[in-house]
């Protein structure tokens, strides 16, 4: 029986990305090595390399060029003139180079519970809901790409990074679907910002969630947000702030007043977890980034604090 074009597809499981690269370097990016990729004087890491949760090996180039594929494309694109990842003659050809050229490695096994380091990537770059959603929040689209901000269907991803590693990514509705917020599977709590705050001697504001954060960034006010809601456990943050000059934990002021009054008391403690002041809104705004959005002067009475 000659062998189908899924027969093909499935040989990509026992090659490796890095071998046909080879990469022996521990991160996951590296400058993107396609010749279909124009580069500049002073290049950047664009081409990411990550695992799917089938446990298929990828790759995607965020620069000028965004193509992405498995292990055949990379070994079409690079060697095959015209390679077409839909078309059985190309991917023959690229199978072929690939069988003589490199060696097989034993497929890799991935949990489907498990967050790959580079999950975040299957979400990226997000789509105009996305960008039109960040601007209703006062996002710029520099800041939407720094943070590694994706889309799923009609949630914004947003990853959280803890010594360059992947530690969670949250889905943010930008309608009215009935879940607010979910998880990937295998994601855990963690500090949003979390590198760019540690072991800094600036001041650093903590906030609520991450689009506050980010907002605050665009003000070079250095944030942070834990991301998993009032009860999350921040003590041990406090040693990765143990030198910033100034902490402020920054409360809501919810509409409903036993709502408020639960969600002060949290940011009360988050305080005295973190040794941080603590401060509010005016209460004519619900939060923080409401205030900043609608009140020029909210940045410099922000700065203020620090």
């Amino acid at each position: 029986m000659p062998m189908s074009f899924q027969d093909l597809r499935d040989l990509r499981r026992i090659y490796s990305i890095r071998s046909v690269l080879g990469y022996s370097g521990k991160r996951n990016w590296m400058v993107c090595p396609l010749p279909q990729h124009i580069h500049s004087s002073n290049p950047t890491p664009s081409f990411s390399m990550y695992f799917d949760r089938d446990g298929v090996e990828r790759w995607k180039c965020h620069g000028n060029c965004g193509l992405r594929g498995d292990v055949i494309d990379l070994v079409g694109f690079l060697s095959v003139s015209g390679y077409d990842p839909t078309s059985m003659q190309s991917v023959m050809r690229a199978v072929s180079i690939l069988g003589n050229k490199h060696e097989i490695r034993e497929p890799v096994k991935v949990s489907r519970d498990l967050l790959s380091e580079d999950a975040w990537c299957e979400f990226v770059p997000p789509g105009i809901e996305v960008h039109n959603y960040a601007i209703e929040r006062g996002l710029l689209r520099r800041t939407v790409e720094k943070f590694k901000i994706g889309q799923k269907n009609n949630y914004m991803s947003i990853p959280t990074f803890e010594n360059d590693r992947l530690v969670g990514i949250k889905f943010r509705a930008m309608g009215s679907e009935d879940l607010r917020f979910f998880t990937a599977k295998g994601s855990k709590s963690g500090l949003f910002n979390f590198d760019n705050i540690l072991w800094t001697d600036r001041p650093v504001v903590i906030v609520k969630g991450e689009i506050p954060a980010m907002l605050l960034d665009q003000y070079d006010i250095l944030s942070c947000a834990p991301t998993g809601g009032e009860n999350m456990h921040v003590d041990e943050y406090s040693r990765a702030l143990a030198f910033c000059s100034r902490r402020v934990v920054v409360g809501d002021n919810d509409r409903d007043p036993d709502t408020r009054q639960k969600m002060q008391k949290a940011a009360r403690e988050r305080a005295n977890a973190l040794h941080a002041e603590l401060r509010f809104p005016p209460q004519e705004h619900k939060d923080i980034d409401e205030w900043i959005l609608a009140d020029e002067t909210a940045i410099d009475v922000i700065r203020s604090w620090l």
